[in-house]
This record gives structure tokens, C-alpha cells and sequence, in this order.
């Protein structure tokens, strides 16, 4: 399953994606903005906007098992 989506010019701009049954997550983080942001400055350049994949495992194993399962007979 393929999905884009406008993220040009949104701030934040991030998807947690799970390994196992593919759920996306969209999230935001000051945080990790703040990260970005001493990133590019100690490179020579300014944050405009990022975006950014995070992968992992979902954390209710029964609930992601349900949603992989509905994929494959899908």
C-alpha cells in the first residue's frame, strides 16, 4: 500500500508506520523540531519544514495481529 500525500510546506510533519500491519500514525513533535532545527544550524543551513517516516512494531500485538490479518484477506 503506497500512500503520498502534500507535505510541502506543513511543519512536523511525521508518520509512525508499523512493520506488521501498516498503520500510520501522524504526529508532531517540538521536540524533535527543535532536534531538526540544531541539526541544520550546526550544518550551515535553516529548518524550513521536514518530513519524516519513523518505523516500528505497534504496541497492542493482539490489535496490529487483527489489522494484519484483515490486509492479507483482503
Amino acid at each position: 500500500h503506497t500512500h503520498y500525500e502534500k507535505a510541502w510546506g506543513v511543519d512536523n510533519h511525521l508518520h509512525i508506520i508499523c512493520l506488521k500491519c501498516g498503520q500510520v500514525s501522524e504526529a508532531t513533535s517540538n521536540e524533535l523540531a527543535g532536534m531538526m532545527q540544531t541539526l541544520c544550524t550546526e550544518r550551515g543551513y535553516s529548518l524550513g519544514n521536514f518530513s519524516l517516516q519513523l518505523f516500528g512494531e505497534c504496541l497492542d500485538s493482539e490489535a496490529c495481529r487483527q489489522r494484519a490479518q484483515k490486509i492479507q484477506e483482503a
